[in-house]
């Protein structure tokens, strides 16, 4: 293989990896800002939940079915 063919492909190697670094980068910093910013969702919420004086998710028992229907 020429030597300057194979210094293009090292240069172009290091560029992608540089992107690809720098890409993963951006993906960890937004993933910790969606924790982040889910958590606090959760919080507001709550909160709104206890400032309408709500209970939360009603408990809906299964029907059960009468004896004599059977």
């Amino acid at each position: 293989m020429n030597p300057s063919k194979t210094s293009s492909l090292e240069t172009e190697v290091s560029e992608l990896k540089a992107l690809v670094n720098n890409l993963l980068d951006k993906i960890e910093k937004q993933d910790a800002q969606i924790r982040k910013l889910t958590t606090e969702n959760s919080a507001l919420r709550e909160e709104v939940r206890h400032l309408k004086k709500l209970k939360g998710q009603p408990k809906i028992r299964p029907n059960k079915k009468d004896p004599e229907d059977v």
